[in-house]
Formats: C-alpha cells, sequence, structure tokens
C-alpha cells in the first residue's frame, strides 16, 4: 500500500511538474519558431546588402581596370625583352582587355614607365596606375603592383607599393 500511495505522490509530482514547465517551454518554442522564420527570410548574404549592390559597378571598374594594367605590364615586359626598350603603343591584337571598357595610356621616364588606366563604361571616378622602375642590377623593368584611388597626384605616380614587412 505504501508504495501505491508512493507512485501516486510521484506521478501527482511529475504531472505538476509538467504543467508548470509547460507554459514557459511553450513560449520558448514560439520565440525559436520566430528567430527561425526571421533567419529563413533574411539570407544574410552580404552580396544582396543595398551597400554592396550600390558599389557593384566600382568594385567591376577597378577589376577590369587592374586586369588591364596587368596586361599591359605583360606587354611591356615582351617588348623590352625583344627590343630593349619600353614602347608606349601597343597593337589591338597584343591586348586581352576591351579597349571600348577600359583606356590606358603609357609615360615613360628616365628610370621607369608608367600605366594609368580609366574606366569610360562604368562611369567611375577611380584612376588606377601601375609603375615599373628600372632595377640597375639586372637591367630589367619590374612593375609593381596595380594601384587605384579616386584622385591621383603627379607625386604619386613615382612612388611605387613598398613590400609589406614579413
Amino acid at each position: 500500500m505504501k508504495r501505491v500511495i508512493l507512485y501516486i505522490v510521484l506521478g501527482a509530482l511529475v504531472v505538476a511538474g509538467l504543467v508548470a514547465a509547460f507554459r514557459p517551454l511553450r513560449q520558448r518554442a514560439g520565440q525559436v519558431a520566430t528567430y527561425l522564420r526571421v533567419m529563413s527570410g533574411d539570407t544574410g548574404d552580404v552580396m544582396s546588402s543595398a551597400n554592396y549592390q550600390r558599389f557593384a559597378s566600382r568594385r567591376e571598374a577597378v577589376l577590369a581596370m587592374k586586369a588591364a594594367l596587368l596586361d599591359v605590364a605583360r606587354i611591356e615586359s615582351l617588348a623590352v625583352a625583344n627590343s630593349g626598350r619600353p614602347v608606349t603603343t601597343f597593337l589591338a591584337t597584343d591586348v586581352t582587355f576591351d579597349p571600348n571598357k577600359v583606356s590606358v595610356w603609357i609615360s615613360l621616364w628616365r628610370d621607369r614607365w608608367v600605366a594609368a588606366a580609366a574606366s569610360s563604361r562604368f562611369n567611375s571616378t577611380m584612376t588606377c596606375m601601375i609603375t615599373a622602375m628600372l632595377d640597375t642590377v639586372t637591367s630589367r623593368y619590374q612593375p609593381g603592383a596595380p594601384v587605384c584611388a579616386e584622385a591621383w597626384f603627379p607625386e604619386s605616380i613615382a612612388v611605387m607599393p613598398r613590400p609589406r614587412p614579413k
């Protein structure tokens, strides 16, 4: 008889505990369901954000200009290897970039050549430049990396990007 009373009291305690915990558990389950609905609606994708879309044409222009400048560096390296000096003009068959999207011009200085690129198609005010300095030890031009900025000043084209310390 004592066991039956013990089982009835223990069962009543379990039922009372479940009834007491049901309301907070139901509220928490509702909150989790709300969070899941919000998370499924928001992709969290940076590519779809308004700010990313706003500057998409600028990024596309910068990528096109950097690719064009690297192509010019390749062409200049071939010209220096063939003739011993850089050139300011090149054939349309030599280039891989679209001249309708990116315009490139080259200026020769005593110890370097500088190529600049501007984008006409993307309505961007960005300008990219690459500088190749003459290495006096090997007598070869060593191009730097293409650098892009909103505005260029005459003194900025003489500065090559420094290698970062390791």
